[in-house]
């Protein structure tokens, strides 16, 4: 930004020095033809209001650009600063002269600007000024040289290959706007050189010449000023548009659609000539995709996002040159916003701005202001989304004009959806209603079919329609293989196998794969035709079956082991990345590995060689139920995980027989979220980083660490302690905030009891301002948290704004008598507590609910005691006779 901010102040810079230059042009121009146009005070005034305006643009270039300078492009910046501020000074001058001149002699009439300004300056101060006029015009050209050609990588070009990099691995529609931009910035700074050159090369003011006729190398250099302070404008856009798609982004939100499996060649393509064909060339507003478990739903969303002719036919509807299609694949292995409304609502506002940058900041102004001013102020912070903000985005591209664009999303698996589906189809329809096409897909439950299966047109169940696809699958993979070949020769009836795939798939592509995965091993072992036989028909057609006779194969020297896996996998807040699953292993040799070794990343060889060990255990355990997946994310990272087949096979793990099997099979203490601990704390010391929210391991420690206590009643305080030790080592802190930074992380992360044992240690030495702190941001702390901070006595009385924030807090939520009863209690202790308008209406909604008569005398004094003994009796009193304690309450509270 700096360099941005650099050629903005260049441009202040040369309209000042411009205007004055032209001043005393003019008065040589008028010297020499001895018959210039009279200058009166009229045109003073005028001249004083154009100083006033140039010298004000520079006082608040030089205040508000350029604050946050690199240590490498300090020189440069700090130089042309000086400049605008001697600039600043120029103009100051000519300012106070002409305010002499307009109060010393209202009425005079001047020859011009430069006899005006000799009648109070000597003729030596004008040509000083005069001369440094042109000195600054010349220190101006080698500043912005040294902008443009600096190696540094703050300077324009490079700041504008950076954008550029930046809009291309978001697939941004920008490069036309960086390459525009950038083609301004260099022809601006070749045509001031020229400039400047064609300047020095002028003869001597005192030459003849009439200043009407100007030779054809004289360049508009206030239009040059302008197009760099629009440059900056610009620039300064990009930066938010791109701060803002980058703030919609979160960790994997891409992985979903990258792990499902591209079609097979040649299938699907029978979609392009049916039911959804014609909708895609109709005005319907919602087509929906449905089918049987593993039926090949998201292969076949996939398939329809990612093919031309989806494109070509929706512009064929509207007849429009852009349609814009996003697409969403809820994931319920995911993250919780891969699962939520908010992560669609993200991803797909991501998806439309992406390739529509010029409607970021109309449909999202109040994040554009927001991200505007954090831009300006050098900071690197994302903005935080609510759902009523992305909603609202939406509503907003529907009311603008948006140039002959139309929308169309693809949202795939609504059964994965975390929440209430009810409220998902209504978010669906209200979408739909703002000029959106929807193409949407889940299994056949009661409350998609009831919301979208009513249109037969606008519909399909996909294992009905795919046995076509599944015949051209077998053939590719069985019938073409040489082995099958030669059996079919030699026995006439090995089509017969490829015949009862199909009739007994029922539509069910995963079954077909796993089950040709098992026939292509047999033909690889020389099997004979009925040795393939039996193999199939061992294989039940229900998949639950089918994953039960996989497991019944596993081998039992590894039981444990893969009861271990497969508990971890369940139990995962998201998937795992494989070195997770490598320490999980080990731990079973070396228990406390995660406690005893020391923080040291791994090498890339290293890092290598482990995931390579672990993927060959995983296949050799779990038969392929498990599987280690490489994709890459939208900036372009490669990201390994480790997962579940498919969702059925997560469904299958999940029934009470299998974790009556892994019960059986795993150690007696086993408990898969302490081990997610350890391995992941394990993980985080062999791993180089800088930010524990940028780590999916550190997420997945806190998220396993707090289901742990929930479970027990007790915290992994060991763990907790190491990876405290881990953050600090990798975390560069100031000292206020290095006792308070990883308390902050678990209360965050709502780790009550580690919160509890390590604030009764640290009450005493933590800072009054470093209590309140803990209390922020209040939206993000339960109310079991807000009452343990509570209870260490943070000042509420010097903060009046966190006290109306906490009633506003208990005023939004649905508590519980116990909660209102526990957070009141910690609010009596603090006698100075002020009641506000906000607290007037916690106390009406509130306090006569939970106060009136409900609460017992013991709970009564038990309050009354935290505040002042002396009201005790008066108000235990008023809860005996069932008489309201509001009024009293808002006195004791005072």
């Amino acid at each position: 930004m700096e360099a941005l901010a650099a050629v903005g102040l260049a441009g202040n810079v040369v309209q000042f020095i411009d205007f004055a230059c032209k001043l005393f042009d003019q008065a040589t121009s008028i010297y020499h033809s001895h018959a210039g146009a009279s200058q009166g005070a009229q045109d003073l005034e005028s001249i004083t209001q154009n100083l006033q305006n140039l010298s004000a643009n520079l006082s608040q270039g030089t205040r508000n650009r350029l604050h946050r300078q690199s240590s490498a492009s300090h020189d440069q910046e700090t130089a042309l600063r000086k400049l605008a501020r001697d600039c600043e000074a120029a103009a100051n001058d000519l300012l106070s002269a002409l305010q002499g001149l307009k109060a010393k002699n209202p009425d005079s009439k001047w020859s011009s600007f430069r006899a005006a300004l000799a009648s109070s300056w000597k003729e030596s101060r004008i040509d000083a000024l005069e001369k440094r006029l042109n000195a600054y015009r010349s220190q101006l050209i080698i500043q912005l040289q040294l902008k443009m050609n600096s190696d540094e990588s703050s300077n324009v070009l490079g700041l504008l290959d950076e954008l550029n990099d930046r809009s291309r691995r978001m697939g941004a529609a920008m490069a036309d706007q960086i390459f525009s931009l950038r083609s301004e910035v260099q022809h601006a700074v070749k045509m001031l050189r020229e400039d400047l050159a064609h300047q020095k090369s002028r003869k001597s003011r005192f030459v003849t010449i009439p200043w009407k006729v100007q030779d054809s190398s004289s360049v508009d250099v206030s239009a040059l000023a302008t197009s760099l302070i629009q440059s900056e404008t610009s620039g300064t856009n990009m930066v938010v548009s791109l701060a803002l798609l980058d703030s919609l982004t979160f960790e994997q939100m891409d992985f979903r659609h990258s792990k499902i499996h591209e079609a097979h060649p040649q299938t699907f393509a029978w979609m392009f000539e049916n039911s959804f064909k014609r909708w895609l060339q109709s005005s319907e507003p919602i087509f929906w995709i449905s089918g049987k478990p593993g039926s090949g739903k998201s292969t076949l969303m996939k398939y329809l996002v990612d093919n031309r002719e989806t494109h070509i036919l929706l512009r064929q509807r509207s007849g429009l040159e852009k349609q814009v299609v996003a697409s969403y694949f809820f994931w319920i292995n995911g993250t919780e916003l891969q699962r939520s409304q908010e992560g669609l609502l993200q991803s797909l506002l991501y998806e439309l701005l992406r390739q529509c940058p010029d409607l970021i900041e109309p449909a999202l102004p109040d994040a554009w202001r927001a991200m505007a001013s954090i831009v300006s102020e050098g900071k690197s912070t994302r903005y935080t989304w609510k759902r009523a903000d992305l909603l609202d985005a939406f509503r907003r591209l529907a009311t603008l004009d948006t140039a002959g664009t139309r929308f169309c999303i693809f949202i795939d698996g609504l059964d994965e959806y975390q929440g209430d589906h009810d409220e998902l189809i209504d978010t669906i329809r209200r979408l739909t209603k703002m000029n959106v096409k929807m193409c949407v897909a889940s299994r056949p439950w009661n409350v998609f079919e009831a919301a979208f299966g009513q249109d037969t047109d606008c519909k399909l169940y996909l294992q009905d329609l795919n046995k076509a696809d599944i015949k051209l699958y077998v053939d590719d993979k069985l019938r073409l293989r040489p082995e099958f070949q030669a059996l079919q020769i030699s026995t006439g009836k090995a089509d017969e196998i490829i015949n009862e795939i199909i009739e007994k798939s029922q539509g069910v592509f995963l079954w077909v794969f796993l089950v040709v995965q098992s026939l292509i091993e047999g033909l690889r072992n020389h099997d004979r035709l009925s040795q393939l036989q039996k193999r199939l028909r061992d294989f039940p057609s229900d998949l639950h079956k089918f994953f039960a006779h996989i497991f019944r194969s596993l081998d039992p020297t590894y039981r444990i082991q893969t009861a271990h896996m497969f508990q971890v996998a369940l139990a995962a807040p998201e998937p795992l990345s494989p070195l997770t699953y490598w320490f999980l292993d080990e731990a079973e040799d070396v228990p406390d590995i995660a406690l005893c070794m020391p923080i040291r990343p791994l090498t890339t060889r290293d890092l290598s060689s482990r995931i390579t060990e672990i993927k060959i255990r995983i296949n050799g355990r779990c038969k392929g139920l498990l599987e280690l997946t490489t994709t890459s994310s939208h900036a372009g990272i490669s990201i390994s995980c480790v997962d579940f087949l498919h969702r059925t096979v997560k469904d299958f793990f999940m029934t009470s027989e299998m974790q009556r099997t892994f019960a059986n099979w795993q150690h007696q203490d086993f408990d898969p979220d302490f081990e997610i601990c350890k391995a992941s704390l394990a993980e985080l010391k062999f791993t180089d980083w800088s930010d524990p929210s940028e780590v999916p391991s550190t997420r997945v420690f806190l998220r396993a660490a707090k289901e742990y206590e929930s479970k027990h009643r007790e915290t992994p305080m060991a763990y907790l302690e190491h990876l405290e030790r881990t953050v600090k080592r990798n975390v560069v802190l100031p000292p206020k905030q290095n006792e308070s930074y990883f308390l902050d992380i678990a209360i965050t992360s709502d780790l009550l009891v580690y919160v509890r044992v390590k604030l009764n240690a640290l009450s005493k030495s933590l800072t009054k301002d470093a209590k309140l702190e803990l209390l922020h941001p209040l939206g993000n702390r339960s109310l079991e948290m807000i009452c343990l901070i509570l209870a260490i006595g943070p000042p509420l009385d010097i903060d009046l704004r966190l006290q109306g924030e906490l009633l506003e807090q208990f005023n939004k939520r649905v508590l519980q008598h116990d909660a209102v009863l526990m957070c009141m209690k910690e609010m009596c202790k603090y006698s100075s507590f002020a009641m506000r308008e906000s607290g007037d209406r916690f106390l009406s909604r509130q306090l006569d609910d939970y106060l009136r008569g409900k609460l017992s005398p013991a709970e009564m004094d038990e309050m009354v005691k935290a505040n002042r003994p002396a009201r005790m009796d008066e108000l235990a009193k008023a809860n005996r006779e069932k008489r309201s304690p509001r009024n009293l309450f808002r006195k004791l509270l005072r």
